[in-house]
């Protein structure tokens, strides 16, 4: 039963992710598509407004990117679920504070590879 429960996590994640990927990718690629980067148009309504929001769909894939390692790394998940509204409610002061925090309580940022866990478990 908990095999169960954790592959439909896991395919769940991928899945979302996955979807998350192509939304974000597709989108920064038909904005550079339509809209050069460069040559800057910053007298252009509309290329402002597509890179404008191009950018928040940018942010908000990478904050969500960025919320699933926090969520996983906290203790709690209701202290996880927190920082992550904090982060996307607030933007990326929180994401830093939250660094600082994971720092200054001695826990160290790396993500711990699957191979060393397996590893480890022998």
């Amino acid at each position: 039963m908990l095999q169960l429960s954790s592959s439909i996590v896991h395919v769940s994640m991928v899945t979302f992710y996955a979807i998350l990927f192509v939304v974000t990718l597709a989108t920064i690629a038909s904005t550079l598509a339509m809209f050069p980067l460069f040559p800057l148009q910053l007298d252009s309504i509309e290329w402002s407004n597509k890179w404008l929001g191009t950018t928040v769909i940018d942010y908000y894939g990478a904050c969500l990117c960025f919320s699933g390692v926090v969520i996983s790394s906290e203790d709690s998940y209701v202290r996880g679920f927190l920082w992550v509204l904090s982060f996307n409610m607030l933007g990326s002061p929180f994401c830093c504070l939250w660094v600082l925090a994971r720092i200054y309580r001695g826990d160290h940022l790396r993500l711990e590879s699957r191979r060393h866990l397996d590893f480890e478990s022998r």
